[in-house]
């Protein structure tokens, strides 16, 4: 997390594009993370990532990691688990 909050604090304008979310996997112990950065240039520094298109990201997510869940692009973009399970 320290890597991504120091590109948080080189980039403080765009804060909100910084986020990362996961989700569950069949295999209890293993997880999806996802990273969305607002250069994609800086997709390059995150060495066991793989680019992902928009259409190829999770409409529902278990869990947030890092950002702003309160504004664009999460809003528009993910939705927890727990609000669509009808619990």
């Amino acid at each position: 997390m320290t890597f991504f909050n120091s590109l948080l604090v080189a980039h403080p304008q765009m804060y909100a594009e910084f986020i990362m979310v996961s989700t569950k996997t069949p295999d209890s112990m293993v997880s999806d993370y996802y990273v969305g950065v607002p250069l994609e240039h800086l997709l390059a520094r995150f060495e066991h990532f793989e680019h992902v298109s928009e259409s190829q990201l999770p409409e529902i997510i278990d869990s947030f990691h890092l950002g702003d869940a309160t504004k664009e692009p999460f809003k528009s973009r993910f939705k927890f688990r727990h609000d669509t399970s009808g619990n």
